[in-house]
């Protein structure tokens, strides 16, 4: 098959992104054609691709081929119009879906649909594969109108959390681009919930189909930490460590001593943020990582975007009562975001006692994300949280490594004992869930939105202990990892119990979330819906 896989952000950063990455691979393992449509900067990074070409308004650059039958080519897209649902690292500063007018939505959908269109018939492409509710299913749906060529769309929940349900403008577009479409994916039942409440009449159309995970990439090296964490620096040295430098993280840290108002602090975060590379590891990973004693302290993870939504900020929050349960926990933070300097500046504050700044610093930074951390300082104990979070030295147990690549993630995931998810916006179906499974670490995560079905799964294989692994939403999250992590930890801490832990883990990633399966099924409904086509279309074999 030639198949157009349409993702309208980069192809690294995100749980969507990586899942149009990993289906294009898999797919030309398969022997497949694929083309990928997307805003990725770094085609070259993927050793499947084999052809890159990109667009400039209307200027056209090939940017290499690698091979003279290439079977997989990306276009990136660098039009002036580029909106995301959230911010994100790659594109800090741009524009929201929500912030467009309408004159530059209408922009944007015809450049689109005018790229695509010239694309599918370059490559000949004969199904098109759209991700997210919006706008690329309408775009495809433009380019069917045009040229008959069938589509599909797997939907994630981000352009329906912070686009359809803040933004009726998107409803329409949203509408057709799912009604138009021959099968329309969903991740799980809640995302299919989620659809049907603002396009009901999809609901023949709709398959359940999970994120994939690569079992062979991401696997259990416990109890040979040391040997992992070597292998991942000595990988991670070979790109660089060219992200954030020790000078900018002291710069950083010291924010928190200069006495600066709450919006100049705010302000001087955002100069930061913008003065490094931020998909690269910092500068000093080696020796954060070296810092660690991987035989006798209890590690733990989070690794995903460093955004509020992801609820980082309540994670750090719980730290000082964590460390005041069990002295030798760490915290692992890997990844980046626009809020990475908020949440280093938030470990800063804390470690030198001063609750009042960081609430205050908070309160000003505005937003529904930070609720539940503003109602958990207004219940606390001042003098007792302050005393803790001095006690617990939190520049020494929490650890941020700048940005990991999926294979460098999967060397230090598995030395971890927990990984945990404090997710406070309704998540489809995280990708960091499964590829923790499959490491054989316990993921620890709120029951809530798409992640309440699959703890449910992992609660009926462990038994009490996955119980204890889902934690409530909100402001209840922080006082559940509060108490939940050490216990956890210390049950994890009888060797049998981790043994255990680790197999059925293990086990239900390989049997329910393989990539080989998923992607096998996903083959199965491109051939459902090219066998219904009539093959009248001039560019079909």
């Amino acid at each position: 098959m030639r198949i157009g896989i349409l993702h309208q952000y980069s192809l690294f950063g995100s749980g969507s992104g990586v899942y149009a990455r990993n289906i294009a691979r898999r797919l030309v393992q398969r022997g497949h054609r694929v083309c990928i449509i997307s805003r990725d900067p770094h085609p070259e990074r993927y050793e499947f691709v084999e052809e890159a070409y990109s667009h400039c308004g209307e200027g056209v650059e090939l940017l290499f081929r690698r091979s003279s039958s290439p079977r997989c080519t990306v276009h990136t897209f660098l039009d002036e119009i580029a909106p995301v649902a959230y911010p994100r690292p790659e594109r800090p500063g741009g524009k929201l879906f929500t912030e467009l007018s309408t004159e530059e939505i209408e922009r944007y959908i015809n450049y689109q649909a005018r790229k695509v269109r010239e694309i599918t018939l370059q490559h000949k492409l004969e199904i098109l594969h759209a991700n997210h509710a919006l706008l690329m299913p309408y775009v495809a749906h433009l380019v069917k109108t045009q040229l008959g060529i069938p589509y599909v769309v797997t939907v994630h929940g981000s352009t329906i959390e912070y686009v359809l349900k803040k933004d009726e403008r998107y409803k329409p577009y949203a509408v057709q681009g799912l009604g138009g479409a021959c099968k329309v994916i969903v991740l799980n039942r809640d995302v299919q919930e989620r659809v049907l409440a603002f396009c009901p009449g999809v609901e023949d159309k709709l398959v359940e189909l999970p994120v994939g995970v690569d079992t062979e990439l991401f696997r259990p090296v416990f109890p040979l930490r040391e040997e992992s964490v070597t292998a991942l620096l000595r990988e991670a040295q070979q790109r660089g460590y060219l992200g954030k430098t020790r000078q900018l993280q002291e710069l950083t840290y010291s924010l928190s001593e200069q006495g600066l108002g709450e919006r100049e602090l705010l302000a001087k975060l955002r100069e930061l943020r913008a003065s490094y590379a931020s998909d690269y590891p910092d500068e000093d990973l080696r020796e954060k990582l070296r810092s660690i004693d991987w035989d006798g302290e209890r590690v733990i993870i989070y690794f995903g975007q460093l955004s509020l939504e992801k609820g980082v900020h309540c994670l750090i929050a719980a730290m000082p009562e964590i460390l005041a349960r069990l002295r030798d926990v760490r915290l692992i933070i890997v990844g980046s975001g626009v809020q990475r300097e908020l949440f280093e500046f938030f470990r800063a504050a804390l470690d030198r006692g001063d609750v009042e700044l960081a609430r205050r610093v908070f309160a000003a930074a505005n937003g529904e994300f930070m609720e539940p951390l503003l109602r958990f300082f207004d219940g606390l104990d001042v003098e007792d949280y302050r005393r803790k979070a001095r006690d617990a030295d939190l520049r020494r147990a929490i650890l941020f490594t700048g940005y990991l690549t999926r294979r460098e993630l999967a060397k230090l995931l598995p030395c971890a004992e927990l990984s945990v998810i404090p997710s406070l916006v309704r998540e489809a179906f995280p990708l960091v869930f499964v590829e923790s499974l499959a490491c054989g670490v316990l993921p620890v995560a709120p029951y809530f939105g798409g992640l309440a079905a699959i703890l449910d799964e992992l609660a009926e294989e462990l038994g009490p202990i996955g119980e204890v692994a889902r934690i409530r939403h909100g402001e209840e999250m922080i006082h559940d990892l509060a108490e939940r992590i050490p216990a956890l930890l210390l049950w994890l801490g009888k060797e049998s119990v981790r043994e255990k832990v680790t197999r059925l883990c293990r086990e239900l990633a390989v049997g329910r979330y393989d990539w080989e399966g998923v992607i096998s099924r996903l083959e199965g409904i491109y051939d459902i819906v090219l066998k219904r086509l009539p093959r009248e279309t001039p560019y079909f074999p």
